[in-house]
């Protein structure tokens, strides 16, 4: 038996969703018997993600139905509700946003490098999901399972930290650890950048610049010596 359940990638975040089956009950998104189905699931889900993607963050049931081609009836023979579709459309934007989080050389290099490398694997992130943050954070008290999907994603970044930074964390001490940490997960946090993008008007550029000053500050004087 696993010792943790921790998510190990994006897709871990959010719950598997269920496919109502016409008869009512549900049945797993893998189930052969619901193949055929999954196409039209998959074109609901797609039309939200496109509509909060330009801009839309509360789209009409019109809207989807508009531009997914499906009918509304059918939508709800897949979701049970709004809500269950907005936690399924945020769950997919976390499984494709997965390739952009992937640091290929996690942990190695020197420490301008690897924070390079972790800067710009937030960005990346952040370009793909930011949109659906909001949509996220405005789901959260009719869709309960998108605040633990909100914790997993600081549990994610923590475990990424430390993979990234492991010789510098070996060499604090706890309490040096807990302030770089906390420092680290609400700077890369979404309300963090949404900051810095939206309220103070920095670029990707300028938040790198920033973000690298006080990552360097506090990571470059527990670096080992080679």
């Amino acid at each position: 038996m696993a010792e943790s359940s921790a998510p190990q990638t994006m897709a871990d975040l959010i719950p598997e969703t269920t496919v109502p089956s016409s008869s009512g009950t549900t049945r797993g998104v893998a189930d052969g018997r619901v193949a055929l189905r999954m196409r039209n699931r998959q074109r609901v889900i797609d039309a939200l993600i496109e509509l909060v993607d330009e801009g839309d963050m509360s789209p009409s049931m019109e809207s989807i139905v508009e531009r997914s081609g499906v009918s509304e009836r059918s939508v709800f023979r897949y979701f049970t509700d709004l809500a269950d579709l907005s936690l399924a459309a945020v769950r997919a934007v976390m499984e494709r946003a997965e390739p952009a989080r992937v640091i290929l050389d996690k942990g190695e290099g020197t420490l301008e490098h690897r924070i390079d490398q972790m800067i710009a694997s937030r960005l990346r992130v952040s370009a793909l999901t930011h949109s659906f943050g909001m949509l996220a954070r405005r789901k959260l008290a009719v869709v309960p399972e998108i605040q633990q999907g909100l914790t997993n994603v600081v549990i994610l970044l923590r475990s990424q930290f430390e993979e990234q930074f492991a010789p510098e964390i070996a060499a604090m001490s706890d309490a040096e650890v807990a302030v770089a940490m906390d420092v680290f997960v609400t700077m890369f946090s979404f309300e963090g950048l949404d900051v810095m993008w939206r309220q103070l008007g920095n670029d990707h550029t300028a938040v790198a610049d920033r973000w690298r000053v006080v990552m360097t500050a506090l990571l470059a004087p527990h670096t080992p010596s080679v």
